[in-house]
């Protein structure tokens, strides 16, 4: 935190800016935590979120409604100037309501670490209160899809590349957090096999989004003033 800090107050001219931090966890379900390690995962406690907070410009954070104190914990972020976004979630349709009812605003990488079909992708991409973030790298979710949500979504679409710190480097391997992941054919996984975020740079995710015929100037503001307006 302290160097991603220093880095925020002092950044270089050929770097971009860091508009603050999302906490993708650690409130999250062990049943879709994708590559996050169970043993950091937790269950509700205010006490330590307001810890969490300490640590640096949180902006965001991702959580999973289904958690005992959930909607709690939603109000007291949102008390703080937190955006919730609901993700690695396993909850039904009457929990991602719940959760979207009590203020979370946004969904993380809508179709992954959730139920296809039902509960909360269903439920994100139906209310029209809730921004869309969905990962655009023909890994994550296939353009097909891609150019459905975002025919239905609108301008509720936030287009994110979920980059890892591999993103860019090419194929090899490399150190993620704890774990060892692979890089080959476009896409990061654990060595189980497991997706271990993104590697594709912004600029190819736009590239997908002009071939599926998406308009500019609407590709932009996905990643422009969709995610500021946000972030308030």
């Amino acid at each position: 935190a302290a160097f991603i800090k220093r880095a925020q107050e002092d950044p270089r001219e050929d770097e971009a800016h860091i508009l603050g931090l999302h906490l993708e966890g650690p409130f999250i379900s062990h049943a879709k935590c994708g590559v996050h390690p169970k043993n950091y995962i937790s269950e509700i406690d205010l006490e330590y979120a307001e810890q969490l907070l300490r640590v640096g410009d949180i902006k965001i954070m991702t959580i999973a409604p289904e958690l005992d104190g959930a909607i709690d914990l939603i109000k007291l972020l949102i008390d703080r100037g937190v955006v919730v976004s609901l993700g690695h979630s396993d909850a039904t349709a009457a929990q991602a309501h719940a959760g979207f009812d009590a203020g979370a605003s946004t969904v993380t990488h809508l179709f992954n670490a959730m139920s296809k079909d039902g509960g909360l992708a269903e439920v994100a991409r139906e209310r029209d209160d809730v921004m869309i973030q969905m990962i655009v790298d023909d890994i994550h979710v296939p353009r097909e899809l891609v150019a459905e949500i975002i025919e239905q979504v609108g301008n509720r679409f936030i287009l994110t590349n979920d980059a890892v710190a591999a993103a860019g480097l090419g194929d090899g391997s490399y150190s993620f957090g704890e774990m060892d992941i692979v890089v080959a054919s476009h896409q990061a996984r654990r060595t189980d096999g497991t997706l271990a975020g993104g590697v594709a740079t912004l600029d190819y995710s736009l590239q997908i989004l002009a071939d599926i015929g998406v308009d500019q100037k609407s590709a932009l503001a996905s990643v422009t003033t969709r995610p500021l307006a946000l972030l308030n």
